[in-house]
């Protein structure tokens, strides 16, 4: 991107859609695989930090990655994006699904947190950290954060 990164160090995209998603019964595949194949290649050629997306009522947090390629947080050699799902805010019809379990070898790699309760969350940026943290909605209970650093 056209982008001068002394003065906008952050790149954030937002859609509806998730890219990465591993909540049982609730992503499809073929459509996360659809907009990987759309937007990954320009994400990273971009360097996109994070992305926010929702449509299905869960929350998860990716760490870097590219092509399900997970690199470190510090990314300093590895440029992949954070995905985020937020898509738990709340659904008449009740939040969606049940994630695999932490041991359950179906976990993808690149999955960092995974949350079914309803929540919110809270994006904090300045010009060298950006922290996200996901809240429990009607405790504020944190359940997840996560601070990356230029």
């Amino acid at each position: 991107a056209a982008v001068d990164r002394s003065t906008t160090p952050w790149l954030i995209t937002a859609y509806h859609r998730p890219t990465y998603c591993s909540v049982k019964h609730g992503c499809n595949a073929d459509e996360a695989g659809r907009l990987r194949f759309q937007t990954e290649k320009i994400f990273h050629e971009n360097q996109v930090d994070l992305s926010l997306q929702g449509h299905v009522h869960s929350y998860e947090r990716t760490l870097p990655v590219f092509h399900q390629k997970v690199g470190p947080l510090a990314q300093k050699l590895f440029h992949g994006t954070t995905y985020i799902l937020q898509g738990s805010s709340g659904n008449r019809e009740g939040n969606e699904g049940e994630y695999p379990d932490d041991n359950d070898p179906s976990l993808p790699d690149w999955s960092a947190a995974r949350h079914v309760e309803v929540g919110y969350g809270l994006l904090t940026v300045s010009k060298s950290e950006l922290k996200w943290e996901f809240f429990k909605a009607g405790t504020d209970e944190l359940l997840d954060s996560v601070v990356m650093e230029k």
